[in-house]
């Protein structure tokens, strides 16, 4: 314990908050209740263009404090009778009014609000938004009515627990589902681990031709959700408490980083190859076991793969297996050899400058002839140094010089 903290006083920095991580955001948390405070104080984040769920709380008070940021708050003026509510007695078109009839106003750096228990809200954010929120201690408070990522009332608990990302996390994200885009079709499971990532996934799939995309959090055993577009074109979701898959169920299973969090890995794959289809595909991926330079926000104990030891565990199963890259750079052997960029009409230079300094004191000839050749070859050597020492984020087949920090497997049955 620091000298300036004691049993009566604590005295800390913002960055050494606890940070939870949104779909939409974050969330500081400077105050988090019970057992050492009697109330709750939050530094809130929600990014340019997101949103918050529409939710309400049963005994949670909270007031609010726009810090910055431009956005827009949604709210029912007269609470919903929770009891009727915890009663199931609503029926669908009247919770669907309760949303509809939400009046608007838009908020800014200083706007305060109060939200008491009952009252159906939601926060938008047409810049990125930052607020302050006090509330009393019910944490855990939280009646979700509609939320476009699937979550449901209460704490979220994945959202607590901390698991490897890396900088540029959502640029990977982004690159790697333009990558498997053309490879997922039909009937698709998608697989992952306290990512909240399944809504923009399912939408981009569906978008793409693919009928339905099923998702399961791995550390949440039995419960799924599903996505597909109705008739009418509209995005649909249902969610299942239990469910359990028969064999060949799927045309595609996307699994990404959740392999290595598996107690028995070899057990997981049979079982996706189980759940495949005969022209089935499975896409799967791990961290690099060998990668030394990674940056990681949060360690853990999740055990990764090798380049090898990943082969051989999807080669069991797998008669074809093809593997990518992302987030590659060189071998720190292979780097060693390659040549510093330098100018590459230096040595040309050095033996005719004095003729041609004396020939043409202001390089006008220089310039008219060869300026224009010396610059284009000069960008282009260094380009493609520089790709070869920075890493890439568009996935590319692998070869035995890279060093990535991401393994892609493309796996078919036959």
């Amino acid at each position: 314990m620091s000298d300036n903290n004691t049993d009566f006083i604590k005295i800390t920095d913002i960055e050494n908050t606890k940070t939870i991580k949104k779909p939409w955001g974050h969330e500081k948390w400077i105050a988090d209740g019970a057992p050492d405070f009697k109330y709750a104080l939050k530094e809130i984040m929600i990014r340019t263009s997101f949103q918050s769920s529409i939710q309400f709380h049963e005994y949670k008070h909270e007031t609010t404090y726009v810090k910055s940021g431009k956005g827009y708050l949604y709210y029912n003026e007269n609470p919903i009778d929770i009891k009727k509510f915890n009663a199931q007695e609503y029926s669908d078109e009247e919770i669907q009014d309760f949303v509809q009839n939400m009046k608007k106003i838009e908020i800014a750096s200083g706007k305060i609000y109060h939200i008491k228990p009952g009252i159906i809200h939601r926060v938008e954010a047409v810049t990125d938004l930052t607020f302050i929120e006090s509330s009393t201690i019910e944490l855990d408070d939280v009646i979700r009515i509609n939320d476009q990522w699937g979550r449901t009332a209460g704490k979220i608990e994945t959202e607590h627990v901390n698991m490897k990302k890396f900088r540029d996390f959502y640029k990977e994200q982004k690159h790697r589902l333009d990558f498997i885009k053309p490879l997922s079709k039909g009937i698709v499971l998608n697989n992952n681990y306290l990512l909240n990532t399944e809504y923009s996934f399912a939408k981009e799939l569906l978008d793409n031709g693919c009928k339905q995309v099923w998702h399961k959090n791995t550390d949440v055993p039995n419960k799924v959700n599903l996505r597909y577009v109705d008739e009418n074109h509209l995005l649909k979701f249902k969610k299942f408490d239990t469910y359990k898959f028969d064999d060949k169920s799927f045309d595609t299973i996307i699994a990404f980083e959740t392999i290595q969090y598996d107690e028995n890995p070899e057990e997981k794959i049979n079982e996706y190859y189980k759940l495949l289809n005969n022209s089935g595909v499975l896409i799967i991926s791990t961290l690099n076991k060998n990668k030394l330079d990674v940056n990681s926000s949060s360690p853990d104990t999740s055990n990764e793969f090798s380049k090898n030891s990943f082969m051989e565990l999807l080669k069991k199963n797998f008669s074809t297996v093809d593997l990518f890259s992302q987030r590659n750079t060189l071998d720190k052997d292979t780097m060693k050899d390659l040549p510093l960029v330098e100018n590459p009409m230096s040595k040309l230079k050095n033996v005719a400058k004095n003729v041609l300094l004396k020939l043409d004191p202001n390089s006008n000839f220089y310039k008219l002839h060869l300026q224009k050749t010396v610059l284009n070859i000069r960008e282009k050597q260094q380009k493609n140094y520089f790709n070869l020492q920075n890493p890439t984020f568009v996935p590319i087949p692998y070869e035995n010089a890279h060093s990535p920090l991401y393994f892609i497997a493309v796996c078919r049955k036959k």
